[in-house]
């Protein structure tokens, strides 16, 4: 049995992202042979060259269009091959599962696609625990429940995909899921509930992607590594006794939670760069989508304490919001320029990111841009894209030639520090 596992490679700019893929492959390594794409290489003669089986691959929303493309060149390349498709848009939204697809993977990878490989036929693999197929007009789910993280190896970066972390930079996660209940983000219907690997797993983790990989800087991406202060603190405890310290750190943070105590852990664990959503410059819009413990001040303390630490600090701001107002993107604005006045005063090391609101699926903002008509199941999903010009306004609040000058005001800001405007 040959499986090959494919990642739209438009979407591998950061390094280590195909460690999904890489987790997959080495979960289902004894038995079938499996081989990662890599996206450097060339598709039709990668395919025709190992003749697989099974044909996966993974897609964001915002890579779903590509995923169909791809899957489409394989039905000609390898006809008899299964076709499957995963990641977290199909897990949001089945409901899309496109004809080029057998099956669909929904949730958590490993244990499903182990019993595909195991059952590889278009009627069996549709009766899978963690599955979507299409019967007529119909979808078709089956549930399956998420698999303990302590009996998931390590993925074997070195193996499935050497690639990614060539340049010496690696990420990698030590949880799933997250407890909040942000309106825009869909990891909450990923996985209702949080679960974290273990302290051994995450310092045998951190100590293969420093001594077998040579990796020197490590990314974090769970949603919110930061949010158990003692679980950090045991981290630090264990990679400490292992001397395990040739790394720099980066990691996502929530500003609510910021605090001179996790700082100080963040030292121990030689985080020097850190990822926030701040969103917005507005309360008011701030409790409508992240809840009632995000503000403009925490975000404020947040900057003045990642200058305390020695932390860069990326920052992440929406425009577009269906609870936004004209005067809540004012004060976005404003905040951007507070931000910069403090980086000209050397108060704020680091980058400011400016994007779109987007509607993803399975999102609280999906159900409001389907009820105005804007999104579909079956829709082209490039016109989910960043693009101020085409975007799906999801506020009534704005005309559209508002929203094109707050769209101006927020690049020329950004784009004069030198940072990043997220769209085309």
């Amino acid at each position: 049995m040959k499986l090959l596992l494919i990642q739209p490679s438009k979407y591998l700019e950061v390094e280590g992202g195909l460690y999904g893929l890489a987790a997959l492959a080495t979960y289902v390594e004894k038995y079938c042979e499996v081989r990662v794409f890599n996206p450097n290489d060339s598709l039709a003669d990668t395919v025709i060259k190992f003749n697989p089986d099974i044909v996966g691959v993974t897609a964001s929303t915002l890579s779903y269009n590509r995923a169909i493309d791809i899957m489409k060149a394989i039905r000609l390349l390898a006809p008899k091959a299964l076709r499957i498709v995963g990641g977290p848009h199909i897990s949001c939204l089945p409901e899309s599962l496109d004809p080029v697809f057998d099956v669909g993977v929904v949730g958590d990878g490993e244990e499903t696609l182990l019993d595909i490989v195991r059952n590889c036929t278009k009627n069996d693999a549709a009766e899978i625990p963690g599955t979507c197929h299409r019967e007529g007009n119909r979808t078709i789910i089956n549930p399956r429940q998420p698999p303990d993280l302590d009996t998931l190896p390590i993925p074997k970066l070195h193996t499935y995909a050497p690639q990614s972390y060539k340049h010496g930079i690696v990420g990698f996660i030590t949880s799933r899921g997250c407890p909040f209940n942000c309106v825009f983000c869909y990891s909450k219907v990923m996985r209702e509930k949080v679960s974290y690997h273990s302290l051994e797993w995450v310092a045998d983790q951190f100590e293969y992607v420093t001594k077998t990989l040579r990796a020197k800087f490590l990314v974090l991406w769970d949603d919110n590594v930061c949010l158990d202060l003692n679980r950090l603190v045991a981290i630090a405890q264990e990679l400490e006794h292992r001397q395990i310290n040739e790394f720099e750190l980066c990691a996502n943070l929530r500003s609510s939670i910021v605090s001179d105590e996790l700082c100080q852990v963040l030292q121990r664990l030689h985080v020097h760069n850190c990822f926030s959503g701040f969103e917005s410059g507005s309360d008011r819009v701030l409790k409508a989508v992240k809840g009632q413990d995000s503000s403009v001040d925490k975000h404020k303390e947040t900057i003045r304490l990642a200058h305390k630490y020695g932390i860069n600090l990326t920052v992440n701001f929406m425009l577009g919001m269906p609870e936004e107002k004209i005067e809540d993107m004012k004060k976005t604005l404003d905040l951007i320029s507070y931000i910069y006045d403090e980086k000209r005063a050397g108060r704020f090391h680091g980058r400011v990111c400016v994007n779109m609101a987007i509607p993803f699926p399975g999102t609280y903002w999906w159900k409001i841009a389907e009820a105005r008509g804007v999104v579909s199941n079956r829709m082209d999903w490039k016109k989910l894209r960043d693009n101020p010009e085409s975007a799906l306004l999801l506020s009534p609040e704005i005309t559209l030639e508002e929203w094109r000058d707050i769209c101006k005001i927020a690049r020329s800001k950004v784009e004069e520090a030198g940072d990043i405007v997220v769209w085309n």
